[in-house]
């Protein structure tokens, strides 16, 4: 049987309460370019390249807000078909979106909601913006760290590393792929309350600033990861979270 090819992140979905307001803080924070589609519910953000994020507003208070990556499926049944015998869950079936093609939703045994895109053709969004500050990086819940690894090889056909005396966390670099995807296990999986997505920022100082400023608040300390950079959580108007990755060590 071939291997199965690795599916990538194409769009990060954000739900909101109000979509003026989170489109405003966005573009504010970000600098990416929001574009109203449809009803006015939902708007493209032009992030400057893959993947691209979307605002979808809510008005059902018995959805929650959260920010839900979709991954770029060829065939999505196949895809669920993977999904029910690892053990997630289908949380909307393959249903047609219209001229962006198929979608669907899933949730993983730990509870993180993963959607799928089946683009009606190549998927190629026509990106106007500089890639300033890219979304990058992924980090999900995997109090099972192991069996986590095995799920997402089988649904996405990623591969994980995992380092030598750490059995927290296994790790799928950016490398060529659009965005990196960790997986954290162990303790540390109980301190990660949602999926988070991370942006790369220029200057995580400035950006922190701004977050303020646009009515979004930040954690309360920024991480120094010597071999990586600084991280900070930055959270919007509606409390969705959005990771601020800085490259370089710089400082606490």
């Amino acid at each position: 049987m071939p291997a199965q090819e690795a599916l990538e992140i194409g769009l990060v979905e954000i739900r909101t309460r109000d979509l003026q307001r989170a489109r405003e803080y966005y573009e504010a924070v970000f600098g990416w370019t929001g574009t109203p589609v449809g009803d006015g519910s939902y708007a493209f953000l032009d992030t400057g390249k893959q993947p691209i994020a979307a605002l979808y507003e809510i008005g059902n208070r018995d959805i929650p807000v959260g920010v839900t990556p979709y991954l770029l499926a060829p065939e999505i049944d196949d895809v669920l078909a993977d999904v029910a015998k690892v053990g997630g869950e289908v949380l909307a079936p393959k249903s047609e979106w219209g001229a962006m093609g198929f979608w669907a939703n899933t949730q993983d045994p730990w509870g993180n909601g993963v959607a799928l895109l089946q683009p009606r053709s190549a998927w190629s969004p026509s990106y106007r913006a500089a890639p300033r500050h890219p979304i990058v990086w992924a980090e999900l819940r995997a109090p099972d760290l192991q069996a986590a690894v095995r799920y997402y090889k089988r649904v996405a056909g990623w591969s994980f590393q995992v380092k030598p005396g750490v059995d927290h966390f296994a790790f799928r670099s950016a490398g060529s792929h659009p965005v990196g995807v960790g997986l954290v296990g162990g303790a540390r999986a109980d301190l990660l309350g949602q999926l988070t997505m991370y942006a790369r920022v220029d200057d995580l100082t400035e950006v922190g600033e701004r977050v303020g400023r646009a009515g979004g608040s930040l954690s309360q300390h920024s991480k120094t990861a010597p071999e990586t950079g600084r991280i900070r959580i930055a959270y919007d108007p509606d409390g969705n979270a959005m990771g601020l990755f800085e490259d370089g060590p710089r400082g606490a």
